[in-house]
């Protein structure tokens, strides 16, 4: 349950459209009991374009932790996320 809370609570910050849940890697390092809080803290640690460029690979390393600091746990999701590009559209402009 404290995984699934700790997805939801990263989705907005994500940003991104999923694509596939491809594998994690989880450790519990402390139990939660009804009326914890919880927050969770994540970094992207390894991004990666697919053959086909609208598909990135994406890993982050998600930490959970409770009201009190506690680390509860910390689990690395791989997925497949559509790539976002960015485009400054510098190729329309001249510079003179």
């Amino acid at each position: 349950l404290v995984y699934a809370y700790a997805e939801g609570l990263n989705m907005p910050f994500l940003n991104a459209v999923g694509l596939a849940f491809l594998s994690t890697e989880m450790v519990v390092k402390n139990p939660t009991y009804v009326g914890d809080t919880i927050r969770v803290e994540f970094k992207v640690i390894e991004k990666r374009l697919t053959s086909n460029p609208e598909k990135s690979i994406v890993k982050t390393e998600n930490t959970v932790y409770k009201q009190d600091g506690t680390i509860v746990m910390i689990y690395s999701p791989v997925r497949l996320l559509k790539t976002q590009i960015k485009n400054d559209y510098s190729d329309r402009y001249e510079s003179n």
